[in-house]
């Protein structure tokens, strides 16, 4: 079974073009995991020669480009924009220079994963088969060292691998959020190893709720606050289980998203001040986060001490099983209060569009939507309740990153006699303006795009 995968972060959001099943506006597809393997392979510093290649501008100013920790003065690697393609049996990162459109990539085991790049090194997600690795900050289509991170609590029936979503490192420890298991793998990030185990495991099991049918918590996100020496895990908390008569339409159960505390310290779960959900969680007003690779459609914008969730919502259901309004699909604002405490406030109200598929934040009045599996990508100040302009000349709505400089990079697949091609291409937000940066990429581009990202994140 194939899964959406939505993700975004301050500069980057992606999202899988295949769905488990497609319906019209108001069809909210079940988030499912998607269904291998000889070791990851790197075709090292290829310099593209095989696509039409149009005119590409200098790189992003530099002053947009988020702080790169290298441990040493050295200046940081160029931008790069990381691509993830998702084939059959395996899937392909591909990263490619903005300013020269040179090209590595790494082939690894899967038929889905993706790389998850927040902090002071990019990760690379084998969600097929279970392994993070970590990679090498200047040259990004290498691993330095990667974990398994199976573990042991898969559910009798439950999906045969993991999927990790998200990464979230605080000092020398990684917590791995992990979609289909109802546990946090740590990993230890001084290490150097190939297969590596995890060091420990936090378990959420205590977050299933009474009426989630599936026994998961689904833990979509993870951030840290290093303030508050505190962890924070975005739960879903949905009853994949509740869908429509047509198989696949998600359905609204009574369970809610939650967010949960952990002290990274002592790695124990402790109460959010003044929450009242179960053992001290956030209970948040939308449902169905967004999920997916490069970190769920989530983001924590530390400047303003909140987090923002992005919500795909679900359908009331009709007697008959059928479906009827969408609702709870909304953009979430968590607001801190110095003492940890949160608010919640609903910034954008979505439940009349399509179904949402990534969320680029990138600043107090200004953030980036993409709404079905086409090139609807709208602008949106989020002081603001309602969606801004389209993007002329979008790439595809669920594959785009924030670039810097106005501009966003992302895939654009081209449907043509006998088949389809695929460009990479950058596009000026303000009024469409598109550089080709590649033409088919990938050495196999029969797949779906599983990630888009910016490397180092821009800021």
């Amino acid at each position: 079974m194939k899964k959406i995968i939505l993700s975004v972060g301050v500069t980057s959001v992606s999202c899988a073009l295949a769905l488990v099943g497609c319906g019209g506006d108001d069809a909210n597809p079940v988030q499912t995991p998607k269904d291998a393997a000889a070791e990851a392979t790197v075709d090292s510093s290829i310099q593209d020669s095989g696509g039409e290649t149009g005119p590409v501008d200098a790189a992003p100013d530099a002053r947009e480009t988020g702080p790169f920790d290298a441990g040493t003065d050295a200046a940081p690697p160029p931008p790069r924009v990381l691509l993830s393609m998702n084939n059959t049996a395996t899937s392909e990162l591909l990263v490619v220079e903005l300013a020269t459109a040179a090209k590595n990539s790494l082939v690894y085991p899967g038929s889905f994963g993706t790389t998850f790049s927040r902090g002071a090194d990019p990760y690379v997600l084998e969600q097929k088969v279970d392994v993070v690795g970590k990679l090498d900050a200047r040259e990004p289509w290498k691993v330095v060292s990667s974990w398994g991170v199976g573990l042991d609590d898969r559910k009798d029936g439950g999906d045969a691998y993991s999927d990790p979503l998200a990464v979230a490192v605080a000092g020398t420890k990684a917590y791995v959020a992990r979609y289909t298991r109802n546990k946090l793998a740590v990993l230890d990030t001084t290490q150097t190893v190939d297969g590596g185990v995890p060091l420990a495991s936090i378990d959420l099991s205590a977050f299933v709720q009474a009426a989630d049918g599936d026994g998961l918590v689904e833990a979509t996100f993870a951030f840290h606050v290093p303030s508050r020496h505190t962890l924070y895990v975005l739960l879903g908390g949905i009853d994949k289980g509740k869908v429509a008569s047509d198989g696949y339409t998600l359905l609204c159960a009574s369970t809610t998203p939650l967010l949960v505390a952990i002290d990274t310290n002592t790695d124990q779960i402790v109460a959010i001040p003044g929450a009242a959900g179960p053992g001290g969680s956030f209970t948040l007003a939308g449902y169905n986060p967004a999920f997916g690779a490069a970190g769920a459609a989530s983001v924590y914008d530390a400047a303003g001490d909140r987090l923002l969730v992005l919500h795909a919502g679900c359908n009331t259901p009709l007697v008959d099983g059928g479906t009827g309004a969408v609702t709870r699909r909304i953009v979430e604002e968590l607001k801190f209060a110095a003492n940890g405490a949160l608010q919640t406030k609903t910034l954008l109200d979505a439940s009349a569009s399509d179904f949402p598929v990534a969320f680029a934040y990138i600043g107090p009045n200004d953030a980036l939507l993409g709404f079905g599996f086409g090139t609807e990508v709208r602008r949106w100040d989020p002081t603001q309740t309602t969606l801004g302009a389209l993007i002329p000349n979008a790439p595809n709505s669920n594959a785009f990153a924030y670039a810097g400089s106005g501009a966003i990079v992302g895939t654009r697949t081209n449907f043509l006699d006998g088949g389809t091609s695929i460009d990479v291409v950058r596009v000026q937000v303000s009024d469409g303006g598109t550089q080709t940066l590649l033409t088919n990429p990938f050495k196999d581009n029969t797949g779906f795009i599983g990630g888009v990202e910016i490397w180092p994140p821009v800021r």
